[in-house]
């Protein structure tokens, strides 16, 4: 859908479309706010919404990691061992995924 504008006898046309996001902002926008759910003790929330990106974003180690602490939170423990195990096999030298293997 287009807008036009005049302006001084020039048409301006706008796209009044939102600007396209790559997969990567959106994963980063997933991320932050299933951090945040986590954060707020929305376990639950935070789990669906980690559980579509995984699904998206099979080597998101990130998703990996705070769906294990989502995990953790609804006391699905084995689920949650085996998300930081996922994780600390895509990135063996993440500290985060190291320090999660115990949780």
């Amino acid at each position: 859908m287009f807008r036009n504008y005049y302006l001084g006898g020039l048409v301006l046309a706008v796209l009044l479309v939102p600007f396209p996001v790559g997969r990567a902002e959106k994963s980063d926008a997933v991320l932050s706010a299933a951090r945040a759910s986590i954060e707020a003790r929305q376990y639950p929330r935070a789990t669906g919404m980690l559980s579509a990106l995984t699904k998206g974003h099979p080597t998101n180690a990130k998703a990996f990691i705070l769906r294990g602490r989502a995990l953790t939170g609804v006391g699905d423990f084995e689920g949650a061992l085996k998300d930081f195990n996922s994780a600390r096999r895509l990135t063996p030298q993440d500290p985060e995924a190291l320090a999660e293997e115990g949780f």
